[in-house]
Formats: structure tokens, C-alpha cells, sequence
């Protein structure tokens, strides 16, 4: 036992994927509504353990920084986002994949993050949820600039008196503006 346990703790320290562990100072009941879970979650839930890729990606010098520390404090409650994610994953019974969440370093910067989870849950009680984090900030940040500008592109393609079209290396027509249509007697 004593071996499975060092080697649980080596591969937690050195992954370089964020794994935290949440529990909870007062017992957590999969059989209570949505809304009382949720208070619970965010009344009483810590992080006893985590390694210090997490820590550093939600703005913690090491572990041992983050440890203790209360969920709200990484995930407020005042980000309506964070509401629903907890209530999806409260939904799914504390086992989700690719559930995405917005965090706040203790600098006030906004970190987004992909997470998988695995609650683990004894006779209808919560006992501890596991999870792992990719952050996506930067992945998301560039989405955000890419369908700006596909707006902007749009916008101006779709309102412009001149041919604008697109087509595929294979033929196939990806584009047409409504003023080529228009000209050629067809419907965008």
C-alpha cells in the first residue's frame, strides 16, 4: 500500500496537467436539491490536496499555498457561469468531462479552464471530487479574436456591391455574397 501511495504521489507532483482534489467540512448528500448541494459546494468545500502545476495555474507560488484554501475563493459564486457549471456537474452525479470553468488568480486575472472530474460518493455522500485542469485562456482568447474578425469579414462580404465568393480546392462553393446572387438570379 505504502508503494502505490508514493507512486500516486509522484505522478501527482510531477504531471504537468493541474489535479486538485475537493472535499467538503459538512456532509454532502447527493440526495438534497440542486440549491442545497450547490450551498453546500460553496459553504464548505476545500482543497486538501493539489499539485503545483494546479496551484501555479490558479495564480499559487506551490501547493502548499492553495491547500485549505475554500472553493469560492478559486471559483466565486458572483460569475453566473460558475453557478451553471456547478449545477451540471451536480446534475451529472460529480463525473464530467471537458466541463469548463472561470477562475480568478489571487491577482484578479481571469483564467478559464477545461476540466475532467470523478466525485467519489459512499452511500449517497460525497466524500471527495478529483479533477484535472488544462488551462484554456489563451485557446479561448484567440477563438474569441478569430470569430471577431470572421465578423467583421462577414459583415463587410455581405454588404459590398462586388462578387464575394469562396470556393474550396475541390470546387465546392464555401461562400457567396447575397450582391453575387443577387446578380446571378440566385437566393443566398
Amino acid at each position: 500500500m505504502r508503494i502505490s501511495d508514493e507512486r500516486f504521489r509522484a505522478y501527482l507532483q510531477n504531471s504537468t496537467e493541474g489535479i486538485w482534489c475537493v472535499e467538503f467540512e459538512h456532509p454532502l448528500s447527493i440526495d438534497l436539491s440542486e440549491d442545497e448541494q450547490l450551498d453546500i459546494i460553496y459553504k464548505y468545500a476545500y482543497f486538501p490536496e493539489a499539485n503545483d502545476a494546479y496551484a501555479r495555474m490558479v495564480g499559487f507560488m506551490s501547493r502548499e499555498e492553495l491547500i485549505g484554501k475554500q472553493l469560492d475563493e478559486i471559483m466565486p459564486p458572483s460569475v453566473p457561469q460558475n453557478i451553471d457549471t456547478l449545477k451540471k456537474i451536480i446534475r451529472a452525479r460529480y463525473n464530467t468531462t471537458d466541463t469548463e470553468t472561470i477562475e480568478f488568480t489571487p491577482k484578479g486575472e481571469t483564467r478559464i479552464f477545461l476540466n475532467n472530474l470523478v466525485g467519489i460518493i459512499e452511500a449517497g455522500i460525497v466524500l471527495r471530487v478529483w479533477g484535472t485542469h488544462h488551462d484554456i485562456t489563451k485557446r479561448k482568447a484567440a477563438e474569441d479574436k478569430l470569430r471577431k474578425a470572421e465578423q467583421k469579414y462577414r459583415t463587410v462580404a455581405d454588404f459590398t456591391y462586388d462578387w464575394e465568393y469562396w470556393r474550396a480546392p475541390n470546387g465546392r462553393m464555401l461562400y457567396v455574397s447575397p450582391s453575387c446572387c443577387e446578380h446571378r438570379g440566385l437566393h443566398s
